[in-house]
């Protein structure tokens, strides 16, 4: 089977999940890819709609980043107000 196109099917159950996921997801491939370590919440914000094309709300995005903070895939620097991830 050949995939042409990548279509998210978003059920509400598991929205929180696939968010954070996602946003795992595009931390590390930018990583991967140019180095990229640190992240305003802004620039996570955008990457996402970028990335996926969708936008799935502010209490998403809010509670997908203290579930990766949670699990210590990233870490929060209040003082220069960036996360950053951890490799």
């Amino acid at each position: 089977i050949e995939v042409k196109e990548w279509v998210w099917f978003q059920y509400p159950w598991t929205r929180l999940e696939d968010t954070y996921q996602f946003i795992k997801r595009m931390l590390t491939e930018t990583y991967k890819e140019n180095g990229k370590l640190e992240w305003t919440y802004e620039d996570i914000i955008s990457g996402f709609k970028e990335w996926y094309g969708i936008d799935v709300g502010e209490a998403y995005y809010t509670r997908a980043l203290k579930i990766l903070l949670e699990k210590g895939i990233i870490k929060r620097d209040e003082t220069r107000g960036v996360y950053r991830l951890v490799v």
